[in-house]
């Protein structure tokens, strides 16, 4: 059957993990230059991801003049930072697939956080064209020195020290290390969200998921509206089958950001285990619509579904939606043999 053959290693990858990196080296400039090459070697499993597009600011007055910086982050570590022209194109190669966000800074000051969510990593390459307006009156909602959910933390000296060394350790395969500094930080500063919710991405990698949640939870305590945060507490809730808490906090990262396809899907996850499935589907419909590539392997968890249903023909479609989305899906053979297998004859 279906739900036999295609998809035992499916409902173990739809879980996705999230893993830490570090920051690009800095240029001469003092802005991030490439790191390992076009293949990305040498670089932490999962840093493989190219993210291209454009940034373009629209509005009154001398938009031209406007210092434009962008900068990239990963599940809540810094990944890089460019100056732009307006109008002007980015690139960042060898950069974390998971939870990334795009935060474009004007003269010096936060303006806006776009979450990208999962990108797809070699050989493909994303792209996100951002458009924002800009005028005098919304600069003066983003102040120099503010924190919002897509910057890092404002920590001190001798934090933001630790949490260097804690970047360094991370690149290097060495969480052991890592956690301990990020956890100085914390006793320190119980308020640095950024950090807690690293920590809790290193238990929940490690299958800690009781751990993790707390984790998750302190993070929250700092700033509610952190979405790695809240994804990260969800899916942890969903490991320990807490899935009425799991969609609680699911529910309000999707409300926090609906573009957001990890959210989308991570809270349809968390319905479906719970077996309300008029609930889930919408929202797993919807990580498809945001990412039909990335998210293409929830036709297939669907299917399964409806196949267990003895809905044959529906999971037919869900089969035949995937393949179009993923014409050279590895497993195509064995999704076609469903499709022709159940198919009216």
């Amino acid at each position: 059957m279906l739900c036999r053959c295609l998809f035992p290693a499916l409902l173990a990858a739809i879980l996705f993990t999230t893993s830490a990196y570090a920051q690009d080296d800095l240029g001469q400039d003092g802005l991030p230059s490439r790191i390992g090459g076009p293949q990305c070697a040498n670089l932490t499993l999962g840093r493989d991801a190219t993210l291209q597009g454009s940034l373009t600011v629209r509005g009154s007055g001398a938009v031209d003049g406007l210092k434009l910086e962008l900068a990239v982050t990963g599940s809540g570590m810094p990944v890089g930072r460019k100056q732009l022209k307006n109008g002007g194109s980015f690139s960042f190669h060898c950069i974390p697939k998971e939870n990334v966000m795009l935060t474009v800074f004007i003269n010096g000051s936060e303006f806006q956080t776009v979450s990208l969510g999962n990108l797809i990593g070699q050989p493909y390459s994303n792209r996100q064209d951002l458009v924002v307006t800009y005028s005098e009156a919304s600069a003066q909602t983003a102040k120099p020195g503010v924190v919002t959910t897509g910057e890092l933390y404002k920590r001190s000296a001798s934090n933001g020290k630790l949490y260097s060394e804690a970047v360094i350790f991370t690149q290097k395969g060495d969480h052991e290390r890592a956690a301990k500094l990020l956890r100085e930080i914390v006793d320190s500063d119980p308020a640095d969200y950024v950090a807690w919710t690293q920590l809790g991405n290193f238990d929940y990698n490690d299958a800690r998921y009781e751990q993790a949640a707390s984790e998750y939870t302190s993070s929250l305590a700092g700033n509610p509206g952190y979405l790695p945060a809240l994804i990260g507490a969800g899916r942890s809730n969903i490991a320990l089958k807490r899935l009425d808490e799991a969609a609680a906090v699911l529910e309000k990262a999707v409300a926090s950001d609906p573009t957001s396809a990890d959210a989308q899907q991570y809270l349809g996850e968390a319905y479906l285990q719970a077996r309300k499935g008029s609930l889930a589907i919408p929202h797993m419909r919807s990580a498809m619509e945001l990412e039909p590539i990335k998210r293409a392997s929830l036709h297939l968890r669907l299917a399964s579904l409806y196949n267990a249903a003895g809905a044959k023909d529906v999971a037919v479609a869900e089969c035949k939606l995937y393949l179009q989305a993923l014409p050279d899906a590895p497993d195509r053979a064995n999704v076609q043999k469903y499709i022709d297998d159940n198919s009216p004859k």
